[in-house]
């Protein structure tokens, strides 16, 4: 009798399971909104992208799950995005993208893994084979291009190189090219005869430039190094590229040199950049550029130091530590070697008016034969 009487308390309670799921099954609101996505897009292998786009993969708990890369025993892509650009698009990407992209989608991915002996590769290349919402996606790259955007027009707004800007002192060009022009710096000149040259537009470090731009700056140090020849003087070229992400102007600096002095200043800036920064470092803390420049010597995107000795090849460095390389870096050794006073390099004064113009007319007395030869040139 207590056997029976338990088999039937089993039964009732399975009969009250399976009328509570059927209540609740049958209960679930569905918005009118939903119900009209749902009719419009049908489960069949064409529109199955468009499904999972919306809905998610329901075959997994948080929609995602692997894209499917064969159809019929062929492959017909790697990952799940594959079809989402074209070659054009790819290549805008690549051209004007910047590895900070890069370093900030693999950070955030590796801190969501929850895995911590898995290498950070295979969590990349496992991430990026899932399907993903295309519309999350395509909001992520909307608001990260207004970013990028309104970072970039503040920096246009501020800069003091650009020729269509409202700081840019244009009485301190010297020459000028199609793509390129070079002036006297604003501020006090560290040596008699230094100048700058940059770019007419916008643009942050010689990595990021077109192949006629850097023609054309190569034109100018050509010249640049027979006026100072003609002098009995070397002359060094370098550029101090830090903080990419704020979109600084790109400004190399040439600063002429004693005879004596010259030959002797790739010893100088050699044995500085192996003792500037940290004692360890991930990158080469010299790159020698015989047979390459700058632009070959260096990966695009990186932080970096580069000089020159006249048209002769010299030496590159990466900076892992922005806040440990000074900005004055190229500055402080020339002082050094010349013996100048550090208020030269260390926070040089600002000139005005006739002081700066006194300064042009100075050069361009000594410069006009040499525009002519640019002019020719050009």
């Amino acid at each position: 009798m207590k056997e029976k009487r338990a088999k039937k308390k089993k039964h009732r309670k399975k009969d009250n399971k399976k009328e509570k799921y059927s209540d609740s099954s049958s209960s679930s609101p569905e918005t009118d909104e939903w119900v009209e996505k749902k009719n419009k897009v049908t489960k069949t292998d064409t529109d199955r992208d468009e499904w999972m786009a919306m809905t998610g993969d329901p075959r997994s708990k948080s929609g995602k799950r692997k894209a499917e890369t064969y159809n019929s025993n062929n492959r017909v892509k790697y990952f799940a995005n594959d079809d989402k650009y074209n070659l054009s698009q790819m290549f805008e990407q690549e051209k004007y993208g910047t590895n900070y992209d890069q370093d900030a989608e693999l950070a955030a991915i590796a801190a969501k893994h929850k895995n911590p002996n898995d290498e950070l590769e295979d969590i990349f290349v496992d991430e990026i084979s899932k399907n993903k919402n295309l519309d999350k996606e395509s909001e992520r790259e909307k608001q990260y291009a207004i970013n990028q955007s309104m970072k970039l027009e503040m920096s246009l707004d501020g800069c003091e190189y650009c020729i269509d800007s409202k700081n840019m002192l244009k009485h301190l060009i010297v020459s000028y090219g199609n793509k390129v022009y070079m002036a006297l710096p604003a501020k006090k000149s560290l040596v008699q005869g230094h100048c700058v040259i940059t770019t007419l537009q916008h643009s942050t470090c010689v990595t990021s430039l077109d192949e006629d731009v850097w023609e054309e700056i190569l034109n100018y140090r050509k010249i640049i190094t027979q006026f100072f020849n003609t002098q009995n003087k070397d002359v060094v070229f370098y550029e101090t590229a830090t903080k990419l992400h704020r979109y600084p102007h790109m400004v190399i600096n040439c600063v002429p040199l004693p005879r004596d002095v010259g030959d002797m200043a790739s010893i100088y800036f050699k044995k500085a950049l192996l003792e500037c920064e940290a004692e360890w470092s991930m990158n080469k803390k010299v790159v020698d550029l015989s047979g390459k420049n700058i632009r070959k010597g260096v990966p695009k995107g990186l932080p970096y130091f580069w000089i020159d000795f006249g048209m002769d090849p010299g030496f590159a460095h990466v900076i892992e530590d922005q806040q440990l390389f000074p900005k004055t870096f190229a500055e402080e050794i020339i002082a050094g070697i010349l013996d100048l006073n550090h208020t030269l390099w260390k926070n040089p004064q600002r000139e005005y008016g006739d002081v700066q113009r006194k300064k042009v007319l100075e050069f361009m007395k000594e410069w006009k034969p040499f525009e002519e030869v640019m002019k020719n040139k050009a």
